[in-house]
């Protein structure tokens, strides 16, 4: 019962016709004077209704700390809507950052649950907006055993395409290196191994994206996929088609660039002694009148080559490409929006893989 609740009780009581008559007008107290026992009534009634609202304070507060209680108790995750569609396991390797025989120990031992509090299965499909529940202990023990793990807070999720027993397809964000280095602390690699489930097997990169170039990205799942794919885009058994955004219009709405490129070291250079290089575009449409939407497929996979084809023989290099132009945008605008590989499995079909 609230305290409005008490004083409407209160106010029905007082205002009754036989209370009324009760507390007012006795032969002692004369016209319009109150009775002692009306003054101990009305003082009673008083006392009783301070009690009733400190009960009800004190009642609330308890039911907040209880609440804070439970709430301490866990964890809660909700999954983002990039995350929409991951393994389960993919996604709490990335986002605890803890090595992957302590969270599949945990998976198996129920000790992370869904919303409904339903056991979470490690291959279980995440929903936008779910939420995951992980014991606040957990937690806890988590962060005193990897310290540094535990205050990681760049977390990254590589959403799945496509996955075959043989390989995988995640779509790369912008702005991440494929593998790391001396001066790279995060890139695809170190993210796989992170979501890596398996001692036996792991995930091999067999091809690369430059660092802000989005897209599909195919990665094999064990040694021998990842050998068997390497020797597939050595043979040129591979299609990729990328769309970009080129700053200028070319002259000619497709064509086929085939010209030689030369890697110097820190840069691709258009060099009749330097090794093949063929690209086909087409142009999509264009923007403003200034900028070109165009589609590209590349016939062999040199280090730069839509960049250096593009800048060095259309004269249009892509938006945001600061390396081939004098732009100061440093957002490029290159997607590898489909790619073709050949399945390595024992079906032997070809995997078609698109990136939005």
């Amino acid at each position: 019962m609230s305290s409005l609740d008490i004083a409407d009780a209160i106010k029905a009581i007082v205002t009754d016709d036989s209370f009324t008559m009760f507390v007012r007008d006795t032969p002692d107290s004369g016209s319009g004077g109150l009775s002692p026992v009306a003054k101990w009534v009305i003082v009673a009634v008083a006392v009783l209704v301070v009690l009733a609202i400190v009960g009800v304070v004190i009642s609330h507060k308890c039911s907040k700390k209880k609440k804070r209680s439970t709430d301490a108790m866990e964890r809660v995750i909700t999954v983002p809507l990039h995350a929409a569609g991951l393994r389960a396991d993919r996604f709490l390797l990335t986002h605890l950052g803890i090595p992957p025989s302590l969270l599949f120990k945990l998976l198996r031992v129920g000790s992370i649950t869904l919303e409904n509090k339903k056991r979470l299965n490690q291959a279980h499909r995440l929903e936008p907006q779910s939420k995951i529940h992980i014991p606040n202990h957990l937690v806890t023990a988590i962060d005193k055993q990897h310290p540094k793990m535990g205050k990681n807070k760049t977390v990254v999720v590589l959403p799945t395409l496509l996955e075959t027993e043989a390989l995988s397809v995640f779509q790369k964000p912008r702005g991440l290196a494929c593998q790391g280095g001396s001066k790279v602390t995060l890139a695809v690699d170190t993210v796989l191994r992170q979501m890596d489930s398996s001692e036996a097997t792991g995930y091999r990169l067999v091809h690369r994206l430059d660092r802000m170039t989005t897209g599909a990205l195919v990665v094999a799942r064990s040694r021998l996929a990842a050998s068997a794919l390497a020797m597939a885009f050595r043979d040129r058994r591979v299609e990729k088609r990328y769309v970009a955004v080129l700053q200028g219009v070319p002259h000619k709405p497709h064509g086929t660039i085939d010209y030689p490129l030369l890697n110097t070291g820190t840069k691709v250079v258009l060099d009749k002694n330097g090794k093949q290089a063929i690209t086909r575009y087409r142009v999509l449409g264009t923007l403003g009148g200034n900028c070109a939407v165009v589609e590209l497929d590349i016939l062999t996979g040199r280090k730069h080559q839509i960049r250096a084809h593009c800048s060095g023989v259309l004269g249009c290099p892509l938006l945001g490409d600061t390396k081939y132009s004098t732009q100061a945008n440093d957002t490029m605008y290159l997607h590898l929006h489909k790619i073709c590989v050949p399945n390595v499995d024992i079906s032997g079909n070809t995997v078609v893989s698109s990136a939005p």
